[in-house]
């Protein structure tokens, strides 16, 4: 079998990797900082990709097993479990990049996460007897209303993760100001402009400086409570800064602050409509539905297990 065949049918469709980036990104910011307490940190959100590495795995040597025939042979057996190893390296991967990248937040994990790599292996074991068992069972409806809930859960956590991931992401310095506040950038990036108060309305705000003239600042469409202590904190605005230097920001509120805001995509999420946003919250599911029907209307069997 030639090595593109063994990749295809190892590895997991779209639905699958979507539901796992579900679970080791959004879930996983959210999750650490409910539990923990703590703003959250790439090593500790990356436990998560840790935990469901099982998961994985166990799903890659079913899907193997099942498409390939496999049966109870020592060679299946080994088969499925490479499939697994082979999943799970690429899962680590993928969870380093967004969490280097994507989602940077302090204390990135680092490439010795590859460690875990056996848990893939004991996933795989346990997915190749399912894989065994569940090769000619029916779904039924099952994939629809797996997708529904998903799509469901994604759409509720995508706001708050993204909140998570700016405000605690990025280092907490700057002040509170009447009037205009000098933002002194040591490098091009982006900054939130925070309300010093409960009042969740965005200011009229500009920003003048190098490549800078008047320029308004982008409003969030759901602004970001980031109160604490006691202070009452509203991030209601974003800007950019296409270089280091100093930035004067005016804008027509009482008192406010200036923070820069960590990297990645998440700054940007929060200036999207807010439908969209939980849109995008919700396409891990909406990927298993819509996966569900081109493969039943593609003319594969309604009662047979195809992923």
């Amino acid at each position: 079998m030639a090595v593109g065949q063994v990749v295809r049918k190892a590895l997991p469709g779209l639905p699958v990797w979507a539901v796992l980036f579900l679970l080791a990104v959004p879930v996983a910011i959210l999750a650490n900082a409910m539990i923990i307490e703590v703003p959250p940190r790439g090593d500790d959100t990356f436990g998560w990709t840790r935990m469901t590495m099982p998961l994985a795995g166990a799903v890659a040597a079913a899907r193997w097993t099942a498409r390939t025939g496999r049966r109870r042979t020592l060679a299946g057996f080994a088969s499925a479990v490479l499939a697994a190893t082979l999943t799970g390296a690429l899962y680590l991967a993928l969870s380093l990049l967004t969490y280097r990248w994507a989602v940077p937040l302090p204390d990135p994990a680092g490439v010795d996460e590859f460690l875990v790599l056996p848990a893939a292996v004991v996933g795989g074991a346990a997915g190749y007897g399912a894989g065994l068992y569940v090769r000619d069972r029916p779904l039924g409806g099952l994939p629809y209303v797996a997708g529904a809930v998903l799509a469901a859960c994604g759409g509720l956590v995508i706001l708050p993760a993204t909140d998570v991931a700016v405000l605690h992401g990025r280092p907490n310095h700057g002040g509170y100001v009447p009037g205009d506040a000098v933002v002194r950038a040591p490098s091009a990036g982006r900054y939130g402009i925070i309300r010093r108060d409960s009042v969740k309305e965005t200011p009229d705000c500009r920003i003048t400086g190098p490549g800078r003239t008047g320029e308004p600042a982008v409003p969030l469409t759901v602004p970001v409570d980031g109160s604490h202590d006691g202070t009452s904190e509203v991030w209601v605005a974003v800007f950019a800064v296409p270089s280091a230097g100093s930035y004067r920001v005016t804008c027509d509120i009482t008192e406010y602050g200036t923070q820069p805001l960590a990297r990645g995509v998440s700054p940007r999420i929060r200036t999207w409509p807010a439908p969209l946003i939980v849109l995008l919250g919700a396409l891990p599911g909406l990927a298993v539905i819509v996966d569900t029907v081109r493969r039943r209307g593609g003319g594969l069997r309604r009662s047979r297990i195809r992923w």
